[in-house]
C-alpha cells in the first residue's frame, strides 16, 4: 500500500490538470457569461494561452490570465449575438517547459450553451403586435440654419483668432437659439 501511495504522489505531481467551469448554461442575447480555465501543473512546467478565435455569433469581451503557484488560470468573458443552442468551441493551451519550449498541447471540451431571446426570457416584453419594437426617430436638424453658420465661420476665418472665438460664443449663447 505505502507503495501505490508513492506512485500516484509521483504521478500526481508530474501532471497536468485542466477543469473549465461556467457560470450559467442558458443566457439571452448580449448577455455576458464567466468561462474560466483552470489548470493545475507543476513549477517545471508553464501554461500559454494562445490567441483564440470566435465565430461572429460569440464575442470574447475580456480575457484575465492569473498566474499562482502550480496554477494557471484564464477568465473569460462571453458575450453571443445569435439565439439557439451554440458551442463555447475546444480551447487550446500549451504546455512549456522552462525554457519556453513546447511540450505538448491540450485543449479544453466544448460546452453548449443555450441563449434565448430577449423576449423569450422575459414574456413581459412581447408588446401586442408581436412585431419589432419601435425604434426612437432621429432628432430633426434645421440644415439652413447650420448651413448659415458654417458659412459665417468660413468666411470670418480670415479674420483675428479673437473675432473667430467671439462667433463661437454668440452661437452658442442661448438667445440666439
Amino acid at each position: 500500500i505505502l507503495f501505490l501511495s508513492a506512485c500516484s504522489k509521483e504521478k500526481s505531481f508530474n501532471s497536468i490538470e485542466l477543469v473549465t467551469t461556467v457560470d450559467t448554461l442558458q443566457t439571452t442575447i448580449g448577455e455576458p457569461i464567466k468561462y474560466s480555465l483552470y489548470v493545475n501543473h507543476p513549477d517545471s512546467n508553464l501554461i500559454q494561452f494562445p490567441q483564440w478565435n470566435f465565430d461572429n455569433s460569440i464575442e470574447l469581451r475580456s480575457l484575465l490570465t492569473k498566474f499562482e503557484n502550480n496554477s494557471t488560470i484564464a477568465e473569460l468573458e462571453i458575450v453571443y449575438w445569435d439565439t439557439g443552442s451554440i458551442a463555447i468551441p475546444e480551447l487550446n493551451l500549451n504546455i512549456l517547459n522552462k525554457d519556453s519550449l513546447l511540450l505538448y498541447s491540450m485543449a479544453s471540451e466544448e460546452i453548449i450553451i443555450d441563449i434565448l431571446s430577449i423576449k423569450e426570457k422575459n414574456p413581459d416584453l412581447i408588446d401586442i403586435s408581436n412585431d419589432i419594437l419601435p425604434i426612437k426617430e432621429p432628432v430633426p436638424v434645421n440644415l439652413k440654419r447650420s448651413l448659415i453658420d458654417i458659412l459665417l465661420i468660413v468666411s470670418k476665418s480670415n479674420l483675428e483668432p479673437a473675432s473667430t472665438s467671439f462667433i463661437f460664443l454668440e452661437r452658442v449663447s442661448p438667445d440666439k437659439i
